[in-house]
């Protein structure tokens, strides 16, 4: 069986290049994408078991590359990451869950253990 692909999305090029590292270590076959509308193209372009995406980045934000890449490839599973706390963040995950997203949020910052559950209760088998 071929290794599971997933790709992360983060306008912050060191989170990407940490979760590349982590994940690839566990076996997993990863890219990164600077931003929501790269990470649209490439999901069009190739299947992806999972996305891991930042809320707020330029272009797209999270929510609406979320919306189309599940348009797009419904069975990915889509998991939000943001380092944004205020009042407005419940509200953004709530949409993000409508346009088809995980239910559960990884607030940065967050542990390579937290990711790899998330990873192994959606994709691993």
């Amino acid at each position: 069986m071929s290794a599971k692909r997933i790709l992360v999305v983060d306008d912050a090029k060191i989170l990407c290049v940490g979760l590349e590292r982590i994940l690839r270590q566990q076996g997993y076959t990863v890219e990164c994408a600077p931003d929501g509308q790269s990470a649209v193209s490439r999901v069009l372009e190739q299947e992806f078991h999972m996305v891991l995406i930042d809320l707020i980045m330029p272009g797209l934000d999270g929510v609406e590359a979320c919306r189309q890449i599940k348009r797009a490839r419904p069975q990915t599973v889509v998991v939000l990451m943001t380092g944004r706390v205020d009042e407005e963040l419940e509200q953004r995950e709530q949409d993000f869950q409508k346009a088809g997203g995980y239910p559960r949020c990884l607030h940065k910052p967050f542990d390579a253990e937290e990711v790899l559950a998330i990873i192994r209760a959606t994709i691993a088998a």
